[in-house]
């Protein structure tokens, strides 16, 4: 006792460690998330607003977070996006067309409803913002407050 002993980790162990368990884990993990129905409304709830707006107007959070993303470099990012972005987004897509389908399908349906109803265009580029452009996003406007 009271020596000072070296005391080293093998961080290459910890990594082959943490990589195995984290895989090993990973179909249990997706099982156990789907297993729960109570996701949404825990996010939802008032006490997760309530931390979320404590947690971002944290100056200490807001300071972490700036530090962090200045550790990060374009290449990084570069990098990353080049190496898993462009199929996995692919993937993402075609897997999600339905549900993007089913979310725009309101606006597309003001658009047209809207269209027939405005004034012929112009040679005046602001006289169409005006009398075009602006019903349109305010319709547009309407209706995502309608949706939420």
């Amino acid at each position: 006792m009271g020596e000072n002993m070296s005391f080293k980790i093998d961080r290459t162990k910890a990594l082959e460690k943490y990589v195995k368990h984290a895989k090993d884990a990973a179909d249990e993990l997706v099982e156990n998330f789907c297993k729960r129905s109570d996701i949404i409304d825990l996010a939802t709830s008032e006490a997760a607003q309530k931390l979320w707006i404590a947690k971002i107007t944290d100056p200490k959070v807001q300071e972490r977070r700036i530090k962090n993303l200045k550790k990060v470099s374009i290449t990084e990012l570069h990098t990353a996006m080049r190496e898993y972005g462009g199929e996995n987004y692919k993937k993402g897509v075609e897997k999600k067309k339905t549900k993007w389908q089913k979310r725009v399908e309101p606006y597309f349906d003001v658009i047209e409803s809207v269209v027939p109803t405005l004034p012929p265009k112009t040679a005046d580029p602001m006289e169409n913002i005006d009398n075009r452009l602006k019903a349109i996003v305010a319709a547009l406007v309407k209706k995502k407050e309608e949706i939420g």
